[in-house]
């Protein structure tokens, strides 16, 4: 009997183990996992292309270059880089008179980009004389010349330069801050596809942008400040606002254009500006990762998709920036080198959950300019030497793909620029061919950026399909375009909604500014002269012209049109003009030692008397003053000239009407300034729409509904509370009745799944009764601003079960899109209040369940209807705004309740030393009874074993009643279940085997 009993008994444990760790499985809370990423795109193509390139042409493509000049001697060095050096980019810069911005800008970098790409093309110098005499369009031979493409990029953040490169015959982009001011991302991604278009139209494939920092702390005046080129200072809105702007970029390109995200990995806490110096920021990874690289995680999201194509708002590279860390792992003693320099600290980062998944698909990252002075600085203080081979292998050894050799050398020099670029690219080759581990991280490099060249066309980079149509590209459009129109209405929309009344109220200003100026008033405009020169031979022009104000403002409502303006009582002066008249006194610096000395303006200007001698009669005789200034930045001598003014003339500011509009950033007036004028409007920028914006804010024609995306100290506007739940509004409650599947099946629905439900297959059950599951969705939770709060924000749902008088909160719940979901089971019978908390905010719909004692019930929202007494001061800064729609983002999968652990490994390890203890006690208690044949001890052990087991399997799949034991117990419960039914089923087989050996005794 002993061997079919042994079997059995095997067989039976199989069994149950196998049942229980199923039973274990499905138990265990289904948590969302991280999608594979999708191969490098084209990787087949790529890894083709890669073995049928030499070392060199390998080593090459590491390398993006900026050269100085356009004349034939530079062009011929460029040549050489192109076809010697095998060089896989170039970076175009007005600065460095690759082009100059006059009317026929477009033609110009057209042409350069055709000259460039066919340059590339070639094998040999003999082959560039004729290829280029038909640059100006692809021929059939070029059509079908495959080759691998250069990335040519540039920079056009906006707000005209030095943020942009091209200032003529494209759109003038407002801002990043003047985007972020409008709280839309929907323009983001308009302005996007605008510049994307035009940029793809004249041969450009790669943007250096947008800028990602996080400006938390604005510094006026102090190095590194970030300015107009940040869209806010909350990481969630900077990252939609970049995720849309990069989605609008590839869609208006036709994909054709690489987006590199700056400044990666931020440059919003940095106090010094990185051209100069290589700022130090006390932060640890936890705190990056929680903030400043928040935006960047937003342009990191994929979805398996074919090859070759990728989620449009999926950034293509990253800008690695050059900034240390105190305190990166940890300790706060420790620094890192520049994260762009140092490969462990770049490690970490690229081996973030949010990232890998990124950088495995193919994400390419490129190194700031290792030409700057913060580099040089850095590699030897003195700036004696630099040893650029050093500096390129750090940066490459670190782990960026693409090495940016701009401004190469100490001096300002193309011919010691291009002897280190050379000597650079010489230097890596002998690498390649010596040190295998290097050869591998080159040829590692050079896959991802040709599997990124590659997508730009479709996989079949031939010439003539990359080459664009000068004449076409330099065709100026016409005013009255349907496209030029639909691009003029959308920045002139931005600027609208992005102009914000900073100071006074909203409830304030009508009786400050009862009415806007009329005809009998006398209007001064005071604008900020600050000039430009965008090369050194290109000649200076005004930043914002000196009567742009007001031809503006006559144009609009001058006698032509509306009347309201008498073209005799205005008139416009400059800050240097203003200063001179005025004869204010100012600080100058006279050293780089910080010396000052004390002098009259108008003794250092040279402004025409007769211009001067206006400045102080027209200022008494002026009803209103206007005055356009850009910042107050102590290096600047025209903002010099109006703090000056504003501080030692306020008293001539007496019984006017001032009306400030900063064409910049917002926090630059201290709080004794901005008692001294009568409103202050930010614009946050000066592009011609920007402008107008300003001048219809002027005439009342429309109330700013912008807000600041920043800080602004002068004026108690903290942004992180204003992005905090507005206490006085009232949390939608919504609720979703779930359909009642067997718990087999239900345990195994991830929250996904769930939410593809159908409503058909959600509503199956009228009235909802005991077991029944509840989607809770509260929301859109809006913040002060009466915009939909960032992801993350907590909500919280609390249980009010009114029959037994009990509250429960549940844990906290972070918003996405302004929502919050959880599932809730209902439990118990009587009646259940359910409503949604989320900081401040405490009043919220509620959902109100009731269960009689027959199992029957009703679910009920109530909308209270009664608002706080006392709600919260709204800062002056602030306009409050209702929404006119709700949020069109993707639905959000439900969060469920977080339930019990009802078993795992540890309760089924545990079980089984249990269960065989007590299989030995049952053996040791049979085997005392002389009675009791071995056969039946056997089948008291399996009985035993068998109802345990099936106990333990009922709990862990969570059959109906278990729910109590595993909410106090958690997984202890399956065990103790288990261990239970195992002692009780032993002691029945036990007294039987007994009675049974009792009855057959003779």
């Amino acid at each position: 009997m002993r061997s079919p009993v042994r079997r059995f008994f095997t067989v039976i444990v199989r069994v149950l183990l196998a049942a229980a760790v199923f039973g274990s499985t499905a138990a265990a809370p289904v948590n969302a996992q991280t999608p594979v990423p999708p191969p490098l795109p084209f990787a087949a193509k790529a890894q083709s292309v890669l073995r049928g390139m030499s070392p060199n042409a390998r080593v090459g493509q590491l390398f993006g270059i900026s050269y100085m000049g356009n004349d034939a001697a530079v062009l011929a060095d460029l040549n050489e880089l192109l076809i010697s050096y095998r060089v896989g980019g170039v970076q175009l810069r007005a600065a460095n008179q690759n082009f100059t911005n006059t009317p026929d800008v477009l033609r110009q970098v057209a042409e350069l980009t055709n000259r460039l790409q066919i340059v590339a093309s070639a094998q040999s110098f003999a082959e560039i004389p004729t290829l280029l005499q038909t640059s100006s369009s692809p021929t059939a031979t070029q059509r079908l010349q495959e080759t691998i493409p250069l990335f040519i990029s540039l920079s056009q953040e906006g707000d005209g330069w030095p943020n942009s490169e091209l200032t003529q015959g494209v759109s003038a982009l407002p801002s990043q801050l003047a985007i972020g001011a409008t709280w839309k991302p929907d323009y983001a991604d308009q302005l996007g596809r605008m510049l994307g278009g035009e940029l793809e139209r004249i041969g450009i494939n790669m943007l250096l942008g947008p800028v990602l920092d996080v400006l938390d702390s604005p510094r006026p005046g102090q190095p590194g400040d970030s300015g107009t080129r940040v869209f806010g200072g909350d990481p969630f809105w900077v990252g939609q606002f970049g995720a849309a702007f990069v989605a609008g970029a590839h869609l208006g390109s036709n994909n054709r254009l690489a987006v590199v995200a700056k400044n990666f990995p931020g440059l919003g806490g940095a106090d010094r500006n990185v051209e100069d110096e290589i700022p130090t920021v006390q932060k640890s990874l936890e705190q990056l990762r929680s903030f400043d690289l928040a935006p960047f995680f937003a342009l990191m999201q994929f979805d398996p998709k074919p090859e070759g194509k990728v989620n449009a708002s999926r950034a293509d590279g990253l800008l690695m920036t050059h900034i240390r860390y105190r305190g990166f792992q940890g300790n706060i003693r420790a620094n890192t080198r520049p994260v762009s320099l140092d490969p462990q600290a770049y490690d970490a980062l690229m081996k973030l959950p949010e990232i890998s998944p990124w950088r495995a698909a193919g994400g390419v990252t490129f190194s700031d300019s290792l030409g700057l002075r913060s580099v040089r600085r850095y590699d030897d203080p003195t700036e004696k030497t630099f040893n650029a081979r050093k500096v390129a292998q750090d940066a490459f050894v670190a782990g960026n793909d693409v090495l940016m050799l701009g401004n190469f050398a100490i001096h300002d020099s193309w011919s010691e620029q291009l002897a280190n670029i050379k000597d650079t690219i010489v230097f890596f080759r002998e690498q390649y061919s010596k040190d295998p581990q290097f050869a591998a991280r080159v040829d590692a490099a050079v896959l991802r950026i040709l599997s990124l060249k590659l997508r730009l066309y479709g996989g079949n980079p031939l010439l003539g399909s990359i080459l664009v149509n000068v004449d076409r590209a330099a065709q100026l459009p016409k005013t009255d375009d349907p496209t030029t129109r639909q691009f003029a209405d959308i920045l002139n929309t931005v600027a609208k909604d992005g102009a914000t009344l900073l100071s006074p109220s909203p409830r304030e200003l009508p009786v400050l500014l009862p009415q806007p100026p009329g005809k009998d008033d006398v209007l001064v405009f005071l604008t900020d002269d600050r000039r430009i020169q965008e090369c050194p031979k290109c000649g200076p022009y005004q930043a914002i012209g000196k009567t742009a104000l007001q031809d503006i403002a006559l144009k609009l409502y001058g006698p032509s049109t509306t009347g309201q303006l008498t073209p005799a009582k205005v008139s416009s002066f400059t800050f240097t003009e203003l200063a001179d008249g005025m004869r204010l006194t100012t600080t100058v610096p006279q050293s780089e030692t910080g010396d000052v000395a004390t002098v009259t303006i108008s003794e250092t200007l040279t402004t025409p008397r007769a211009i001067s001698a206006r400045v102080r009669p027209a200022l008494e005789a002026a009803t209103w003053i206007v005055i356009g200034m850009i910042d107050l930045k102590p290096g600047e001598r025209s903002a010099r000239m109006l703090k000056d003014f504003l501080d030692q003339r306020g008293d001539s500011l007496r019984d006017k009407k001032v009306i400030v509009f900063g064409m910049g950033p917002p926090y630059y007036l201290d709080a004794t300034q901005i008692s001294k004028i009568t409103a202050y409007y930010g614009i946050y920028g000066r592009s011609p729409a920007s402008l107008e914006a300003a001048v219809r804010v002027l005439f009342q024609e429309f109330v700013p509904t912008g807000s600041s995306p920043v800080t602004v100290g002068a004026l108690n506007y903290v942004l992180s509370q204003q992005t905090t739940p507005n206490a006085t509004q009232i949390i939608p409650l919504a609720n979703t009745l779930l359909p009642q599947l067997p718990a087999g099946v239900a345990a195994t629905l991830t929250p996904l799944v769930r939410a593809t439900l159908p409503p058909t297959a959600t509503a199956t059950i009228l009235q909802p009764k005991i077991g029944d599951k509840i989607k809770l969705s509260a929301g859109p939770v809006l913040d002060r601003n009466n915009r939909i709060v960032p992801d993350g924000t907590p909500v919280q749902f609390v249980l009010n079960f009114q029959t037994e008088r009990i509250e429960q909160t549940l844990a906290a719940i972070s918003t996405r899109n302004g929502i919050a979901e959880t599932t809730l089971t209902l439990e118990r019978k009587g009646r259940l209040d359910i409503r949604a908390e989320s900081n401040e905010a405490r009043i919220s719909e509620r959902v109100q369940v009731t269960i009689d004692d027959n199992n029957v019930g009703n679910i009920e929202t109530i909308r209270p209807t009664v608002v706080p007494a006392s709600p919260l001061p709204i800062p002056t800064a602030t306009v409050l705004q209702k929404p006119t729609e709700p949020p069109t983002s993707t639905p959000i999968p439900p969060q469920p309740i977080p339930e019990p652990v009802r078993a795992n490994f540890s309760s089924f390890v545990a079980t089984l030393v249990l269960m065989l203890l007590l299989a030995l006690l049952t053996m040791a208690v049979l085997s005392g009874s002389r009675r009791v044949i071995l056969p039946d001890r056997w089948r008291a052990v399996l009985w035993s074993w068998i109802g345990g087991w099936l106990a333990y399997v009922l709990v862990a799949i969570g059959v109906p009643g278990t729910n109590s034991i595993t909410k106090s117990l958690t997984w202890g419960g399956s065990v103790m279940v288990a261990v239970a039914a195992a002692i009780i089923i032993m002691i029945i087989s036990i007294l039987r085997r007994l009675v049974i050996a009792e009855q057959q005794q003779p």
